[in-house]
């Protein structure tokens, strides 16, 4: 039965107990704690719910899953992006172990270093634009090289002001990529690999009948997530080649920018976790372990809730290469700009 929202079909909880494969967690019926949904609960194809701190005392956790549990508690955590915080909070400790700790901390750095890029172009994107003829050769500059020096906390005008929080909430989607331009976020990133993993699968089941129920529900689920984001990247690249009139509306027309953008972190919260599965489950094919990931994978399908996959006509987007050779041109004066290219 598909949930009515979001919100009540829960958010992922990345545990790594065989048992609590694909468990989510929503706010309890009273809005006071936190509910935990087993979508196959002692591998009986049931769904069951028990209040969150049932789970320390049903299953048995190692010292990572105990600290990303009390984390949640903790936090309250119910949302995509929250759990985010919590599972890198228990990395950043120590918890699930060195190569956790070392990876989010990596991270980290590319997630800043690719954000000061993300500033830098669409400051150069909004000038070539003339939606802020304020910003002359020096303006940006100056601009880019306190971006550069990571100087968080230097006064800034409001229009850069409002690129940095821009840049911020765009960080998780990115933008559309052509030629050198490689700044999709993992959103987009993420869209490619459904799509190439529901052709896979209905290449490599075509002659096992015993895959028909796992290519059906993949095939459903995946045309209904990359459908529903389709319907939103076009929102969010509208938004982008309407920047100047949008940062004249500001802050009001960063409101539906922010809805589109956490209506795509809810969409593919899920996915990462079925992706990496179909990965070990394609290098073990051949191997007897082959099975025990193909059932994995089908608990870990994602269900889509009704109230988003709507039958309304997709409306034709805008050119997402278009968007992107401008944008293109922008990172390519970016770079020259905080190289100290004086051509």
């Amino acid at each position: 039965m598909s949930p009515g929202s979001f919100a009540e079909r829960g958010v992922i909880i990345p545990f790594q107990a065989p048992g609590l494969l694909a468990t989510r967690a929503r706010a309890d019926s009273n809005r006071s704690g936190i509910a935990a949904i087993l979508p196959n609960f002692s591998g009986t194809g049931t769904q069951f719910v028990l209040p969150w701190p049932d789970i320390a005392t049903t299953f048995s956790l190692n010292q990572a899953d105990h600290a990303l549990h009390r984390a949640i508690a903790q936090d309250y955590a119910i949302t995509p992006e929250q759990v985010e915080a919590a599972v890198r909070r228990v990395a950043e400790m120590g918890a699930a172990g060195p190569a956790a700790r070392q990876e989010v901390l990596r991270m980290r750095q590319l997630e800043q270093d690719r954000e000061i890029q993300l500033q830098a172009i669409l400051l150069v994107y909004l000038a070539q634009m003339n939606a802020a003829p304020s910003l002359d050769r020096t303006h940006i500059e100056r601009a880019l090289n306190q971006l550069r020096r990571r100087y968080p906390h230097r006064e800034h005008d409001g229009i850069v002001d409002r690129v940095r929080v821009l840049a911020q909430e765009l960080m998780p989607i990115g933008l559309p990529e052509c030629q050198e331009l490689r700044l999709a976020g993992r959103v987009r990133a993420m869209l490619g690999d459904i799509a190439h993993m529901r052709s896979h699968l209905a290449r490599r089941a075509w002659n096992m009948p015993e895959l028909v129920d796992l290519v059906m529900r993949f095939d459903r689920s995946g045309n209904d997530t990359l459908r529903v984001a389709c319907q939103s990247l076009n929102v969010i690249d509208r938004w982008l080649l309407n920047i100047t009139r949008n940062m004249q509306t500001w802050p009001s027309s960063l409101i539906p920018l922010r809805q589109e953008i956490r209506r795509l972190t809810w969409l593919l919260d899920g996915w990462e976790q079925a992706i990496a599965c179909y990965a070990v489950c394609v290098a073990e094919w051949f191997t007897p372990g082959r099975d025990r990931q193909l059932a994995r994978l089908m608990t870990l399908a994602p269900v889509i809730p009704a109230s988003e996959v709507k039958t309304i006509p997709l409306q034709e987007g805008p050119s997402a290469f278009g968007l992107a050779e401008r944008l293109l041109e922008a990172r390519r004066a970016a770079l020259s700009l905080l190289n100290g290219d004086e051509r």
